[in-house]
């Protein structure tokens, strides 16, 4: 049970978003510890703006190393797919490692069902699940039962075995 601790909160939170559960005292905390680095207890208002202009311009330049190591280095690609390649150019660094990682992932088309401009398919993933997987033709859009696009923003590997089916070279916008 303990090897499938990481489905216990998105079970209970599936169609709930997980944006709301960040408090502000944990925001600030954060930012109390991040200024903590550059401040002293008995700093005057002076010490503390020279302090407090040294913390932006570390952030400022780290921000900036980050930006050109995106755009600098060429991730590793696992396989020969050209929505892999496009993924790699569109995602940072490391949001490209879980995506690749979905890309990666093994699945399998069940059934079809076509109503209208709508498919309907089902997915079985790597540990046997099932999922439904709505495909509006018209509007070219993916809605996944698992709702991994709605809790953190990025597509599951159900739907990227439909783009892998349709041999689509980019991904959608959605």
């Amino acid at each position: 049970m303990f090897e499938d601790r990481e489905f216990w909160v998105p079970a209970y939170f599936r169609d709930f978003s997980m944006g709301s559960l960040l408090r502000t005292t944990s925001m600030s905390e954060s930012e109390n510890s991040f200024f903590k680095n550059y401040t002293k207890p008995r700093a005057n208002l002076v010490q503390f703006i020279n302090f407090f202009n040294y913390a932006v311009g570390d952030q400022r330049n780290a921000n900036s190393r980050l930006n050109y190591l995106d755009y600098s280095t060429i991730p590793d690609l696992s396989t020969q797919l050209p929505i892999e390649k496009h993924a790699s150019t569109i995602y940072t660094d490391s949001i490209f490692k879980h995506v690749q990682q979905e890309i990666s992932t093994v699945c399998e088309i069940v059934s079809i069902t076509v109503e209208d401009n709508i498919k309907m398919h089902q997915v079985k993933d790597q540990y046997g699940r099932t999922w439904d997987v709505k495909y509006d033709c018209k509007q070219d859009t993916f809605d996944c039962s698992c709702k991994k696009f709605s809790r953190i923003g990025l597509l599951c590997c159900h739907i990227f075995c439909l783009l892998k089916n349709k041999s689509a070279n980019l991904i959608p916008i959605l």
